[in-house]
């Protein structure tokens, strides 16, 4: 669920960052983890989990709701 994880630890992120800056680190780690790009144990999970830290830092509705609840 949305309060599961420290989603904003997930991106390396303060969580002041502005939605620029989300973005640009989104990208980032997605390139750097990607599975096409890296075959180490637990890249592919951690992919995963830069995926749904992006799906709901980037969703200003359940960001809202999520830094209400953290």
């Amino acid at each position: 669920g949305i309060g599961d994880h420290d989603w904003y630890a997930i991106l390396r992120l303060d969580p002041r960052a502005d939605d620029a800056t989300i973005r640009t680190q989104y990208k980032k780690m997605a390139l750097v983890l990607h599975p096409d790009k890296n075959r180490m144990n637990g890249a592919e999970e951690a992919f995963k989990l830069v995926n749904e830290a992006w799906t709901l830092l980037s969703d200003k509705n359940k960001k809202m709701i999520y830094d209400s609840i953290r």
